[in-house]
């Protein structure tokens, strides 16, 4: 009968015409092998050799594991696949999100320094004179140039005849201070204003309706161009030095050409009776003379301000002029070294003759610092 079998010895399937338990000589390896009696039951005899049919049926013990490690796998494939899909279309989502959220946090950065260069750290009405909340704003007057000029004519009939109370915190004291220098008489002499607030005082503050401004220096052109009306400037002076509260302090500075002169504390001070007396009394004696540099004297007010007690708010100069500088770009590019955050508020204040130059002068400054501009004839 016909046999098929694989050999033995050499693996090799064998189809030959034996009877099964019979031996034959295998073609392959040329080595004797016997037909397996178990072929004799198939209908066409195949047999493999018992190390393959071992294999062969762990194969089959293993195949129900191996299909039900195949199905997880293709569940976990089709799970990986939906996480997949559902990421590919929220992705893009995610991204902008995150893309305008930077770019809005990046632009209010932008911003922030922007406004933080801009603005100074604390609101300060630029007066030397507190309104009755120092950390209110102005409370603003709406003065006619006719009557603000009748007021100070009529106090200017008065000053020649009267002397000024000193007005501190109180707004009340006995003491007074002549209005001449000593020696001085009513028929002659210039009358220098003491310190506002009296019954000679004018009617109007000079320097508005009051403000927030703690540190004042005042920052005074002595020069020979100041000659006709450095008598106003210095009645002018100490009627705002006057209306300083305790709370407050100051300093004066005076220039000409060469360095600055300035009152020999060379520091703020509180704005006690005695300090202001000490400032009207250094005014005095001062004549207007020389040329105009205002560079030094504002170079030492920034430095007093430097000095300054930060819980207070308000750091304030009044710089008086009649403008007529010699060198106007290096005295604003002074300004700008000296105020580059603009934590210092200046006020500038114009006397005498008003030429476009210095205007344009006075109110750069007032702009770019912060400030109030005013003009002030040399008749009033």
């Amino acid at each position: 009968m016909a046999a098929e079998f694989r050999c033995e010895k050499c693996g090799q399937m064998l189809d030959v015409e034996a009877e099964p338990g019979s031996s034959i000589k295998c073609p392959h390896c040329k080595k004797s092998v016997t037909v397996p009696a178990a072929l004799a039951s198939l209908p066409r005899p195949r047999i493999v050799p018992e190390g393959q049919v071992a294999r062969a049926a762990q194969d089959v013990t293993a195949r129900p594991d191996q299909e039900a490690e195949a199905e997880e796998e293709l569940i976990e494939g089709d799970g990986d696949d939906a996480v997949m899909a559902v990421m590919a279309r929220i992705m893009p989502w995610v991204v902008s999100l995150f893309l305008h959220a930077s770019i809005a946090l990046i632009m209010a950065f932008i911003v922030m320094l922007a406004i933080s260069s801009e603005i100074p750290s604390s609101v300060v009405v630029p007066s030397a004179k507190l309104s009755k909340n120092p950390g209110g704003m102005m409370n603003a007057r709406d003065r006619t140039a006719k009557a603000m000029t009748e007021r100070r004519r009529s106090a200017a009939r008065k000053w020649s005849k009267k002397e000024s109370a000193i007005i501190t915190d109180s707004g009340k004291t006995a003491k007074k201070i002549s209005l001449y220098a000593h020696g001085g008489s009513a028929g002659s002499g210039s009358p220098i204003q003491g310190l506002a607030g009296g019954a000679g005082s004018p009617g109007t503050s000079f320097y508005g309706t009051g403000g927030n401004a703690h540190h004042v220096v005042w920052v005074i052109d002595r020069s020979g161009s100041m000659m006709d009306s450095f008598e106003l400037v210095k009645r002018e002076t100490a009627s705002s030095i006057g209306q300083l509260r305790a709370i407050q302090d100051f300093h004066l500075i005076l220039f000409a050409d060469g360095p600055a002169i300035e009152v020999d504390t060379k520091r703020l001070v509180p704005a006690t009776e005695k300090a202001k007396l000490k400032a009207v009394s250094f005014l005095r004696g001062k004549r207007a003379l020389r040329q105009t540099d205002p560079i030094p004297a504002l170079q030492r007010a920034f430095a007093v301000l430097r000095m300054a007690d930060r819980r207070r708010p308000g750091k304030l100069i009044y710089l008086l002029t009649d403008g007529v500088f010699p060198d106007n770009k290096a005295v604003l590019e002074e300004i700008r070294k000296l105020n580059p955050q603009k934590e210092v508020h200046i006020n500038t204040l114009l006397y005498g003759n008003r030429p476009p130059v210095a205007v344009a002068v006075m109110k750069k400054i007032k702009n770019e610092n912060g400030g109030q501009y005013r003009y002030i004839s040399g008749d009033e």
